[in-house]
């Protein structure tokens, strides 16, 4: 019943044959006391009727389904509720922190990421200049030989460890089995260096190699420095995420950690991928006073299959600069990166190795490939830009939350 014939009801119940149109306002207007008690009893009436049939109905339904059947349609409806509210906290918590983090400015450069398609045969270019013998034409000693490598012979041949040829900034470093390394002097931060890996693994298929490292859960079972690795912000129609990373020091070291962003693309045409990180802030990873927070640290990894990205053999190019706010002498700095470099890269290798999609697999050691391609239902123009979508997203996710 509409408050509008509630009314006309009580204005009924007065005598109202003498009562001309004209009038009715001021009619209102005197009597507008009485009227508001009349509409508060038939509301009053209405609830009490509405309050009884229901409690009826509810008496009904426990006696036909017994007591129990009746407690369990009530836990469902709270246990609904719940995982409503929960769902739309995760919403809101999601829809704040895009408020406070602007994804347009913050997004790792895709033109960027393009520009380190030619890693992989910038270092070819490496490996002529700084290691190979103008005379033979193999392949000269870094620090030491590995297996199965053709090394030059001739007269009077040394190892080429820290050997700079002309005007190239990019020095020998490290050789181990199917990994080499060159370094770099900062101009702007003498006594630091940036590191050029180049490494190939013909067992490790390329869709798992990058798999292995978009996968942070399975990281943490692998990689013994992450003390916590954790997503802070996404926005997956970019590849991005922003990450919390922690990592474990010696003692008397305060672990160090990181808030970076990270991007990835996939070229199918190119047959190329390539992964990005770089340092930004987060307000939902502030800085903690037991912890050092590095403020200087990139990394880009360019990954190529030997044939497709589903089949054994790949090539990468990992390029990376981290300051870990510390000045440490020369030969500690060369015995860190000389040991855990190496170390990193065969826990990646063999992670890669052993990964596959079944959970349950990724810590037997067992080499079962993943059965469903990476790649199955892969588009390009899921890797190409379009700011207009992105933009369209954005706007019609803050809509929804305005609206609601």
């Amino acid at each position: 019943m509409t408050l509008f014939r509630i009314i006309v009801r009580n204005i009924d119940s007065f005598n109202m044959s003498r009562l001309r149109l004209p009038k009715l306002h001021q009619f209102l207007k005197a009597n507008s006391g009485e009227i508001r008690e009349n509409c508060l009893r038939n509301c009053e009436y209405l609830v009490a009727y509405k309050l009884r049939r229901g409690q009826q109905v509810l008496s009904l339904y426990k006696k036909l389904w017994g007591d129990m059947y009746f407690k369990q349609m009530f836990d469902h409806l709270k246990e609904k509720l719940q995982k409503q509210f929960i769902e739309r906290k995760k919403l809101l918590t999601l829809a704040g922190s895009m408020l406070l983090f602007d994804w347009n400015k913050n997004r790792i450069d895709e033109k960027y990421m393009r520009s380190h398609y030619l890693d992989l045969e910038y270092i070819k270019y490496l490996t002529n200049l700084t290691i190979t013998c103008s005379v033979c034409h193999k392949r000269l000693v870094i620090d030491s030989p590995s297996p199965n490598v053709d090394y030059c012979s001739c007269n009077g041949t040394k190892p080429v460890y820290n050997k700079k040829v002309g005007t190239c900034p990019w020095v020998p470093f490290l050789e181990r089995q199917d990994l080499l390394v060159w370094r770099k002097e900062q101009d702007h931060n003498p006594g630091m260096y940036e590191y050029k890996v180049y490494g190939f693994y013909e067992e490790i298929r390329a869709d798992m190699f990058l798999q292995v490292q978009l996968d942070i859960e399975y990281r943490k079972t692998w990689d013994l420095t992450a003390v916590e690795i954790k997503l802070v912000d996404s926005d997956p129609y970019s590849n991005s995420n922003v990450l919390y990373w922690e990592m474990q020091w010696p003692k008397f070291f305060a672990n160090r950690d990181y808030v970076f962003n990270r991007r990835y693309i996939i070229d199918p045409v190119e047959k190329v991928m390539v992964i990005t990180n770089h340092i930004t802030e987060h307000p939902s990873a502030p800085e903690s006073s037991q912890k050092f927070r590095v403020k200087d640290y990139k990394c880009t990894m360019v990954i190529r299959p030997v044939t497709t990205f589903d089949k054994p053999g790949v090539k990468f190019c990992m390029t990376y600069f981290d300051n870990p706010g510390l000045t440490i002498p020369g030969p500690i700095q060369t015995w860190v990166a000389t040991s855990a470099m190496p170390d990193f890269l065969t826990r990646l290798r063999s992670a890669s190795k052993r990964y596959t999609v079944n959970p349950d697999k990724r810590n037997s050691g067992g080499d079962e490939p993943c059965q469903e391609g990476f790649f199955k239902n892969f588009s390009i123009k899921q890797n190409t830009s379009n700011y207009l979508q992105k933009t369209a997203w954005v706007n019609h996710f803050k809509s929804y939350f305005l609206s609601s």
